[in-house]
């Protein structure tokens, strides 16, 4: 699992081994997360897509994913 925060602080970036993307609204004074927005969630049949990086863009309008890819 990998997860970011946007440069802001307001958004919350998470993704996973098993294909799961998901955007949190983050408040940096409680921690919590919330209206998550699950942009693909996760799958337990194969293949899966093997994410293992994120990134938002400067602006934070943008995110970032890189993908394992076994060659």
């Amino acid at each position: 699992m990998h997860s970011t925060i946007s440069k802001d602080g307001n958004k919350f970036l998470v993704v996973d081994y098993r294909g799961l993307i998901e955007v949190f609204d983050f408040d940096r004074c409680t921690g919590l997360l919330y209206n998550a927005i699950t942009i693909e969630a996760e799958r337990i049949a194969l293949p899966v897509p093997k994410y293992t990086g994120c990134a938002f863009s400067l602006s934070g309008r943008y995110i970032y994913v890189s993908r394992f890819i076994l060659i």
